[in-house]
């Protein structure tokens, strides 16, 4: 049994610290051993299971007019398929990631990575969620667009900031593994989509 002794919600507290400016979040979770690495990175993939009903929220609130007009079967297959595509698109880039640390010699620091990843896709997620209040409170478009602008910088921000500290790489380096992340992305939401 691997001891787990500063908590499971570890990687969440460095992924907030992260998303402050702080780098020192990413050192919460890289003081433990190898083999309680792996099994904190195995926890970590609960942020999914957390930000799966706020993608959803953010999908619904998101939709066009012509679209909220599906039948409950269409709306039901249109949400199991996003939903597929989401979950799909995250375990894919765990796995790409994967390959991609250990051909730049960094396998033994993906388990750190995967952690800070994780846990900030939910803060990231939660950025996005909130930049859609001022939409739906009746804000000026205005207000709205730029809340949702700061909230996607901020959250490319938040992901190449956890890969350049996770994986120990170059500013440009951590860019590019953003990059794939968002291509694969957006690649599983074409093929899958209706």
């Amino acid at each position: 049994m691997t001891d787990v002794s500063i908590g499971p919600w570890m990687g969440l507290r460095a992924a907030l610290l992260l998303a402050q400016g702080r780098p020192e979040g990413a050192f919460l979770v890289s003081i433990e051993p190898p083999e309680a690495q792996l099994a904190r990175a195995r926890h970590s993939f609960l942020a999914l299971l957390f930000c799966v009903p706020i993608f959803l929220l953010i999908q619904s609130l998101g939709q066009d007019q012509g679209q909220a007009s599906l039948g409950i079967s269409d709306f039901g297959i249109a949400t199991l398929r996003e939903t597929a595509s989401f979950v799909l698109a995250w375990l894919g880039y765990a796995v790409l990631s994967h390959r991609l640390a250990a051909a730049m010699d960094r396998a033994e620091l993906w388990p750190l990575f995967v952690v800070l990843w994780n846990w900030c896709n939910l803060v990231q997620y939660l950025l996005m969620a909130c930049a859609m209040a001022p939409t739906l409170l009746g804000a000026p478009a205005i207000i709205g667009q730029t809340a949702w602008v700061v909230a996607m910088g901020w959250s490319l921000w938040l992901q190449w900031s956890a890969t350049r500290i996770g994986l120990g790489l170059s500013a440009g380096r951590a860019a590019l593994l953003v990059v794939a992340d968002m291509a694969l992305g957006i690649t599983i939401l074409r093929l899958t989509a209706g």
